[in-house]
């Protein structure tokens, strides 16, 4: 199973980054990954728990997490695309 940590540091070192640059774009992008790192962490935590994914709740959460996910990729692919 993975760590918490190593996704709560590379969180860490996006939002230091970001505060540290003065690129919109790179800020923006720090950020998202910087969630995503975050959400990992989350979802590590609560399978460690023994939460029931079954429960309605941290399902639409899980849910959540996972869409928000790919619609960043998506998103962040299509940056790396235009810059290209």
């Amino acid at each position: 199973m993975a760590d918490t940590s190593y996704f709560r540091e590379k969180a860490e070192q996006c939002l230091r980054l970001a505060r540290e640059s003065t690129d919109p774009m790179f800020v923006n992008s720090l950020t998202e990954l910087a969630q995503e790192y975050n959400a990992q962490a989350n979802a590590i935590e609560a399978s460690a728990l023994g939460e029931d994914p079954e429960d309605d709740k941290l399902r639409d959460k899980i849910q959540g997490e996972q869409h928000m996910l790919d619609t960043q990729t998506k998103v962040r692919n299509a940056r790396l695309a235009v810059l290209q």
